[in-house]
């Protein structure tokens, strides 16, 4: 194959790719130069808005103190920005400017050159100037903000509306105080305030502050009055502030800031609490649960005993927050007892009212008596009589002891003193007792003296509460031994 038949690719020379490169770098530079600048030109925005706000503040303070603050009290060296937020009425992030180190809270400054990390703050005064730079309490009557524009080097000023030269003059008057008026669903809305120069129009704005926390921001200024709905929390706290000002061809006048307005959002009456008994006997122990409560607020509760021992033994024990039980001695026998709960809800700033009742009752049973005892026969020192003696059994505290009894005397015998003579027992059942007796001290019984009759004797016992009519069971029967006389 001869050299003419090769094939030669024609590729860039080296002066093309330089020419390549150099293009591309110079539209790298361009765009990266661009997107510099166009973050620069945002971060100066950010310190526009900041510096406005703080300006806006400045204003605020000289009209309700009737001064600037001094250089030392804003100066980032001897102040924290949570504190000069606080002086200010300012959110904290707004103290903070673009491209300030990460542990600065405060960017204001008092001397040294003009920047764009921080905000330069100088202020003097017409009247006693030493005061105004060398204290922290004030006094000063002028100020002024510089910052650095980052995109093209420039500085900024912002002056006081006030100067130290001259007295200040208004170009548009002061308006009226502002009020703020809440419904009911915690719409707060600015009232209508009256602008005093010709063709000025009023401008509002509110601020909220909820359980007596920090004051929120102030919202953007509206020419409407400002309105701040919320989605109220029973038992909350909430208040509003609104301020005004006059504005006509972007000359505004002072800043007026209105009282504070406030409502509490009531908290609804909670549900029933649930009673019931634990334990019983001579001690019963009533327990309640746990009534649910919105967040912010808590439950207490409050009690009172029914009985007819006496009725309701008080007007309600309570408030307790803490208490879910009582006990109380329940030894008296045939009373009922019955304790009544109520619960509500409440908080430093409310409560709801209170719940309906709920209530567990217990009934103290009468214990029955034991047998007689001591049973004892014998024979009057006359012999008249023949007598049956004995010792009655006890009965729980509230109650008596009720006695029924029967006597023997064996057939044929004459028992004269029956109602019908005849002999056998004295009453044909139980049924038809003849004798009761409420008195331990009715414990014997007697018959005519008649020699060498038998005779048998017996007798039941039962506990009666005689305010309630509640007895016990019958105790056991005693039958005596046969006697004679």
């Amino acid at each position: 194959m001869s050299l003419k038949d090769s094939t030669y690719h024609k590729a860039f020379t080296i002066v093309e790719l330089i020419v390549v490169i150099i293009i591309i770098g110079i539209l790298s530079t361009i765009g990266i130069y661009s997107m510099i600048k166009i973050q620069q030109t945002q971060r100066d925005s950010s310190r526009q808005s900041q510096s406005q706000i703080i300006a806006e503040a400045l204003e605020k303070y000289y009209n309700k103190n009737g001064e600037y603050p001094s250089p030392k009290a804003l100066s980032n060296s001897d102040n924290s920005g949570a504190s000069i937020a606080s002086l200010l009425n300012v959110s904290s992030d707004v103290l903070v400017m673009p491209n300030a180190s990460s542990n600065t809270t405060n960017s204001i400054v008092t001397s040294g050159n003009v920047s764009s990390n921080a905000l330069l703050y100088t202020a003097i005064s017409s009247t006693n100037n030493s005061i105004c730079q060398n204290t922290v309490s004030g006094g000063c009557t002028s100020f002024t903000l510089k910052y650095l524009k980052e995109a093209d080097g420039t500085v900024v000023t912002i002056t006081s509306r006030h100067n130290s030269t001259e007295t200040y003059t208004e170009l548009v008057s002061a308006p009226s105080d502002p009020s703020v008026i809440i419904t009911s669903d915690i719409t707060a809305t600015a009232s209508t305030v009256d602008c005093a120069t010709a063709g000025s129009a009023p401008e509002y704005a509110i601020r909220e502050s909820v359980n007596d926390g920090a004051w929120s921001d102030y919202s953007s200024w509206s020419s409407a009055p400002s309105v701040i709905n919320d989605t109220p929390s029973q038992g909350y706290k909430y208040e509003y502030q609104a301020e005004a000002r006059c504005v006509i061809d972007n000359n505004y006048s002072s800043i007026i800031e209105g009282s504070v307005a406030s409502r509490v959002e009531p908290i609804n009456t909670p549900s029933v609490p649930t009673v019931w008994i634990s334990a019983s006997g001579d001690n019963t122990t009533w327990n309640w649960g746990s009534t649910s409560c919105p967040t912010g607020s808590s439950a207490s509760y409050q009690y009172r005993t029914l009985t007819n021992v006496g009725g309701y033994t008080s007007t309600w024990y309570g408030p307790y927050s803490s208490i879910n039980q009582r006990s109380l001695s329940t030894v008296y026998q045939g009373y009922y007892y019955t304790t009544e709960v109520q619960a509500r809800c409440e908080n430093n700033y409310t409560q709801s009212s209170w719940s309906n009742s709920n209530s567990a009752s217990y009934t103290r049973p009468v214990d029955a008596p034991g047998q007689l005892s001591n049973f004892f026969f014998s024979v009057s020192s006359n012999r008249i009589d023949y007598i049956f003696s004995w010792t009655a059994p006890l009965c729980g505290p509230g109650t008596s002891a009720y006695h029924r009894y029967n006597s023997w005397i064996a057939p044929g015998y004459n028992w004269f003193w029956t109602s019908t003579g005849q002999a056998g027992w004295l009453f044909s059942s139980w049924s038809d007792m003849g004798y009761w007796s409420s008195s331990f001290d009715v414990n014997s019984v007697s018959g005519p003296y008649i020699s060498g009759i038998p005779v048998r004797h017996t007798a039941q016992y039962i506990c009666v509460n005689a305010t309630t009519g509640m007895q016990s069971s019958w105790g056991p029967v005693y039958l005596s031994n046969i006697y004679y006389t």
